[in-house]
């Protein structure tokens, strides 16, 4: 999950066009300046979660296997060929809960982006010859890559707290080796076919006119193809009802890291979710300003939150990160407890992150990057653009409505934690 959820958006400057295609693709084009750049996102929701746990692997991998078959009358080498001689570059990708096709570079390769984007959806090779070729060398692929590294930090967060969800474990060599070609098919063949599940969104240095006829050539030429397959979300697990804690040994390390996780017992709404965004950033100052004075050092403290089921906001996470040396890391997180059980937040905190926003509104404003990743999120949420606007102002939220929260949400009957050591 790249996330994607503490990056800013601040559009109202700019003159961002909404609208729909024929074949019911929203498509969201906001032209600005981009040193000749631009940023191509198209994005869905519904992943490869929605499959059984025995034909997950055939859905995670399905993307990759068919870019390797080739599209139309392309081969892999030719479409990468392509992509180089337009200098640009495009990644399609099958998330759990998502699927999406990324693309930036020099603003004269846009065509090229919307070229191949358009026959992923058109003209994929999922013959048994193709579909089978790209299915080995992906295998190929994952036994050169299998042993080089660890279980990422980010996947071991996720299992332990959702009690090891199928959906977020990593990909194995038996999974793989099991996997039916047809069933790599099938599933891409559903993932990407029906057009008015996606959302389009085009940031940077282009003409607003010639690339609404350059969309309406191509992507606007799927034909419609209404789909129910990824309708309805699959059933999420639930976070662990008692606390947990999972120390890991990691080769290499120097120091010790903990991560302390807080299910989030709020339904998320634009509103609500100002309110928690802001929460942490009063919670992470209140700390480091506590550990500053008590410690003389604030430990990389970092207080965020987390959709664990991106694109969908019915859960939420707050996670608190920090880092110390192997043999006080547990004195440490004992005293992050403590100053969290007993943190009263006070007006003048309140100003001082109201103060701070100010200034990092100005430092991401003109950021492309930042801002086609951040309205394409909006609109999978289901929320309007509109709220894209105000991402992160300032929520109209007192000094006891705040406090309230916290003392909801920071509740150690019902947490994990995640240590790694050396």
């Amino acid at each position: 999950m790249k996330h994607f959820l503490m990056a800013l958006l601040f559009f109202h400057t700019l003159a961002a066009d909404t609208y729909r295609l024929d074949n019911g693709m929203k498509v969201v084009l906001m032209p600005m300046e981009a040193d000749d750049e631009v940023y191509f996102e198209l994005s869905a929701k519904g992943g490869f979660a929605q499959l059984p746990p025995e034909e997950q692997a055939a859905g995670r991998i399905s993307a990759d296997v068919i870019w390797e078959a080739g599209l139309d009358g392309f081969s892999s080498e030719e479409l990468s060929a392509k992509l180089y001689e337009a200098s640009v570059e495009i990644t399609p990708e099958v998330s759990p809960l998502f699927r999406r096709i990324e693309g930036s570079g020099w603003k004269g390769g846009l065509d090229t982006l919307l070229e191949i984007s358009t026959l992923m959806f058109k003209d994929p090779k999922l013959n048994e010859e193709a579909v089978k070729k790209g299915l080995n060398r992906v295998a190929k692929k994952f036994r050169r890559e299998e042993g080089l590294k660890d279980l990422h930090f980010e996947t071991q967060s996720h299992l332990l707290n959702t009690q090891n969800w199928p959906p977020f474990k990593p990909l194995t060599h038996e999974a793989l080796k099991e996997t039916s070609w047809k069933n790599v098919a099938s599933f891409y063949q559903k993932a990407f076919s029906s057009p008015e599940e996606f959302v389009l969104v085009i940031v940077g240095d282009f003409e607003m006119e010639e690339t609404k006829k350059a969309v309406q050539k191509t992507l606007g030429a799927i034909p419609k193809k209404p789909s129910d397959f990824f309708k309805t979300p699959p059933k999420f697990p639930a976070f662990p009802q008692k606390p947990k804690m999972l120390k890991i040994v990691q080769k290499g390390r120097i120091d010790a890291f903990s991560r302390i996780t807080f299910p989030v017992t709020l339904q998320l709404t634009p509103e609500t979710r100002k309110e928690l965004a802001f929460l942490c950033k009063v919670i992470e100052a209140a700390l480091k300003k506590e550990l500053r004075n008590e410690r003389g050092a604030m430990h990389g403290i970092d207080v965020s939150y987390e959709l664990p089921f991106f694109p969908y906001v019915s859960s939420a996470w707050v996670i608190i990160q920090f880092h110390a040396n192997p043999g006080d890391i547990k004195k440490l997180s004992k005293t992050i407890e403590n100053r969290l059980k007993s943190l009263k937040i006070t007006p003048e905190a309140i100003q001082d992150v109201e103060n701070e926003m100010e200034n990092y509104e100005s430092f991401w404003e003109n950021m492309p990057s930042v801002k086609i990743s951040q309205l394409s999120n909006v609109l999978l949420f289901g929320w309007s653009s509109k709220e894209a606007k105000t991402w992160d102002t300032p929520p109209q939220i007192g000094t006891e409505k705040l406090q309230k929260l916290k003392d909801e949400l920071i509740n150690f009957e019902e947490y994990t934690e995640l240590i790694l050591l050396p």
